[in-house]
Formats: C-alpha cells, sequence, structure tokens
C-alpha cells in the first residue's frame, strides 16, 4: 500500500463528502465551511504530493474530483470553489 496514493484516494472521498452536503438543502454553512477547510488542505497536499506520483493520467483515471480541481484551474483554491459552484448548480 503506497501512502501516497492512499492520501489522493481520502482525497477523492472528502471531496465525496462534501459535494454531498453541497446536495442536501438542509447542511448548515458553518459544516459545509469546515468541510471545505479540509478538502482545501487536502488538495494543497495533493499538490504537492503529485510530482513524486506515477502523473497526471493516473489522479485524472483514479481520482476524476482531484484532477478537475488540481489541473483545470489557476490556483487550488479558486479549482476549489468553481467545483464547488458547479455541484451546487446541479444540485
Amino acid at each position: 500500500m503506497d501512502i501516497k496514493t492512499e492520501f489522493f484516494w481520502a482525497t477523492e472521498c472528502q471531496l465525496a463528502t462534501l459535494g454531498g452536503l453541497l446536495c442536501k438543502k438542509s447542511s448548515p454553512k458553518s459544516e459545509i465551511q469546515r468541510q471545505r477547510t479540509i478538502s482545501l488542505r487536502m488538495l494543497l497536499a495533493c499538490q504537492s504530493l503529485w510530482s513524486e506520483m506515477q502523473g497526471k493520467d493516473f489522479i485524472a483515471r483514479e481520482h476524476p474530483r482531484v484532477n478537475a480541481i488540481l489541473f483545470d484551474h489557476l490556483s487550488v483554491e479558486d479549482g476549489l470553489d468553481r467545483w464547488i459552484a458547479s455541484v451546487k448548480h446541479r444540485a
């Protein structure tokens, strides 16, 4: 088991949790903000780990949420906020 790969998987799961909260009408804003903060910290760590990973294709295939945020925007925080907006729009 590779800890870096597992961390990318955990980040993907964290984003799924945040996405689920965003889709619920009754989610407290404070909980959404807390989950956003956790997600951002994890994504920043993933960004640091990426250079040590197998490459972008691996991340895109196995971790689509992480990939969409890390590689489609100028900053990780902007990417996360755009992803959150897209999830809210779909809900």
